[in-house]
């Protein structure tokens, strides 16, 4: 194996989803805080006067108008296809889908690895000297995903997984 490359980016479509709701949710929520002129009880407990309340909303606004643009940036971040490559002796990885660190691991130094499943994502832990790093399979091609697993396991010696 002299040296495979695989393209590693975020999914743009959820990414584009994500934006588009949490900018919706923000401007129903700033409409409501520039028209409120009621109190808000929470959860039957606790009560918030009118001016409580749009100060409360526009709190709300804020969240959900950071999580915008940070859906945004990554979309931004997350345009350039990277790549995950894999030589004889390491692996080239992103350090996430959207940072532009890429950190080389040789396969000497990989202690551990294993696969997580959470929400349907099928996650890569590679646990190695100086931390640890995991792959989603979310962000590669699906039949990539199970074949990067394959060569890293091939690589790494059983002795020290």
């Amino acid at each position: 194996m002299e040296q495979i490359k695989f393209s590693y980016k975020i999914p743009t479509l959820k990414i584009i989803l994500c934006v588009l709701f949490f900018g919706a949710i923000t401007v129903i929520i700033i409409n409501d805080a520039t028209t409120n002129t009621k109190g808000l009880i929470i959860n039957h407990t606790i009560e918030l006067s009118p001016n409580s309340a749009t100060i409360f909303s526009w709190a709300l606004a804020i969240a959900s108008g950071l999580f915008t643009l940070g859906g945004i940036y990554a979309m931004f971040a997350g345009i350039n296809s990277k790549e995950i490559i894999l030589t004889n002796n390491e692996i080239s990885v992103p350090k996430a889908a959207i940072s532009k660190k890429i950190i080389t691991i040789k396969y000497s130094d990989i202690t551990g690895l294993n696969i997580k499943t959470v929400q349907k994502i099928k996650l890569l832990n590679i646990t190695y000297k100086d931390g640890k790093l995991v792959i989603p399979n979310n962000c590669l091609a699906k039949e990539d995903f199970d074949k990067i697993v394959e060569l890293i396991s091939s690589k790494v010696s059983r002795k020290s997984i």
